[in-house]
Parts: structure tokens; sequence; C-alpha cells
């Protein structure tokens, strides 16, 4: 068999074994739209194996991944046969044909062997998502500070998104999807709850309470020795808000408080340490609470001891 034989067949098998395998799968298409019918570019669509009948459990594993062109259009291919859910927009809020949030109000795709479906359009908010905007207002008797300088969108626990504050204070979140979420500035306690739908939100305004500084140090009984660590003691609010201290020598630090009430807990001690008391002035912090703002200017002082 000569060479240019041998090559030949092999390139007919090779597109006959393509040819075979592309008719035991199929093709889903689409567009993804805003509601004014312009193309949204870059949005990510995947498939999704929908649950049997009867069950209500959906795998969350993905069956093809793609991103729409400069048209909105995408193509997920080579999708085994089987009931699929075609969902288009963020990681974590995607949207489901025909316009479902959850899985079960979704509608199913069936992919049969060698099916090409196109027609399975989205519409989607432009940029699959609103702006959210606002301003952060310090107490007139408060300097700004680089804990101030960040804005945290949260939608339950985990925080998803951050923006700076520019100089007079304003934030702006973009592609924000529709839902609940807190913006919360972070190192304080500033907290608001938004509801987004599909029109920007705007004149957030997130008040930072007064916070009072104290000035606090170590000492460590009998003139001992520095420990190699940091040592950390957490104040704890009376409203479950707190000021975290690292002493990390026998250096004086700055403690920012909240007005409230607080009681220290040591919470990151080295090895061969313990804290024998924290006092401010004659207030014995380990039985009654300190509270902010007070008439006691004078130092919190954190005793510690080796063991050594």
């Amino acid at each position: 068999m000569s060479g240019n034989l041998r090559t030949a067949l092999l390139a007919l098998l090779f597109f006959t074994l393509v040819t075979l395998s592309q008719d035991q799968t199929g093709v889903i298409a689409g567009h993804v739209l805003a509601a004014d019918g312009m193309a949204l570019v870059g949005v990510r669509v995947a498939a999704v194996p929908a649950p049997e009948a009867g069950r209500a459990d959906a795998t969350e594993v993905l069956s093809a991944i793609t991103q729409t062109d400069a048209m909105g259009a995408y193509r997920l291919e080579s999708l085994p046969p089987g009931r699929y859910h075609i969902l288009a927009g963020l990681v974590d809020s995607p949207t489901y044909y025909l316009g479902a949030t959850t899985p079960s109000a979704a509608r199913v795709i069936t992919v049969v062997r060698g099916s090409v479906q196109s027609g399975i359009d989205f519409a989607l908010l432009r940029g699959a998502g609103v702006k959210l905007s606002g301003r952060v207002i310090l107490d007139p008797r408060q300097q700004s500070s680089p804990e101030l300088r960040h804005v945290m969108l949260a939608r339950g626990a985990p925080f998803i998104a951050e923006a700076p504050v520019n100089d007079d204070g304003s934030f702006e979140f973009s592609r924000v999807p529709p839902g609940s979420y807190s913006v919360v500035i972070r190192g304080a306690a500033a907290v608001t709850r938004i509801q987004v739908g599909e029109k920007d939100v705007t004149g957030i305004e997130l008040k930072v309470p007064l916070r009072y500084e104290v000035t606090a140090r170590m000492v460590i009984e009998h003139n001992g020795a520095l420990p190699n660590g940091p040592v950390g003691v957490f104040f704890e609010g009376s409203d479950l808000r707190g000021s975290q201290a690292q002493f990390l020598s026998d250096a004086p630090i700055k403690i920012l408080f909240l007005e409230g009430s607080y009681r220290p807990v040591p919470n990151d001690i080295p090895q061969g340490y313990t804290v024998t008391s924290i006092k401010r002035g004659p207030l014995d912090m380990m039985k009654e609470p300190l509270k902010i703002p007070s008439d006691d200017t004078s130092e919190i002082v954190v005793t510690i001891s080796s063991q050594h």
C-alpha cells in the first residue's frame, strides 16, 4: 500500500470517527440579549444535566460551557443525549432558560443524537446587572483612615465584590444582578441592606459612627523576655462588634472603639505565656466591661507573665 493511499485511508477513518462522534451528540445554540434587544457580549452560558423525573435534586456538574460572541450568540456543542438546564449570566446568580431563577422553575431542553436546537434565547439585563452607587458619610469629628477606603458588597455571608471609596466619599458597583444585598464599610459597623431589581440603585448612604481612639500597651511581669510572637486580645462588644489588638512589643498601640461596652478576650497568646490582667486605670476589665466613651483617658495595660 502506497504512502499516499495509507494517508488518505487514515484521513477518511478519522473523518468517519469524528462524524460518528458528532452524530452521537447534540448542539444547543441561541442568543443572549438585553431587554432592549441589544446583544450582550462575553456572557457565560452553560448546560447542566437536569434531574431525573420524580427527583428534585440537580447536579451542578457542567456538561458544556461557552461565552457569547460579538453578536450575543452562543453554541454549546458535543452534548450527550439527555435532559439539560441551560443557564446564562454570572456564576453566583445565573438565569435559567426561560427567565427562571431556580432549577425547579426552569424549562428542560432535551438533546437527542445528532440534534441541533437553535433559538434558545435569553433576555438579560444589559451587562448582566445594574449599577449601585452611593456615598460614605463620616462624622465631622472623625478623620478618614485606610480601613474606611473600601466598601464591600455581600449576598448572605460571603463578600462577593469590593469597591474603593473616592476622595469625595463616593463608591460604585457595576454589573450587580437582582437580589438582596448588604453594603458594608470594611473596618466599620456601617451596614445598609438593599434590594436590587432591574434599575440602578443610587443615593446609598453609609454613615460611619464615631470611633474613639484608646492607647494600650503590654507589660511583661518581672521584666521578663518579650514573646517571639504577637499577643492578641479581642475586645468584644455587647452587640458582637469588637476591636482586635495585637501587641508585638511593649510599645504603645492605638485601638479604635465604637460607642458601647467591651470585654477583653485573649485570643492569640504565645506558648509559655499567660495574660494575668487587663486594666484601664482602676478598672479591672477582666471583671467589669470597658465603657466607651469614658472620662478616663488612661492607657489600657495588658499584663502577661512568662511560665519559663
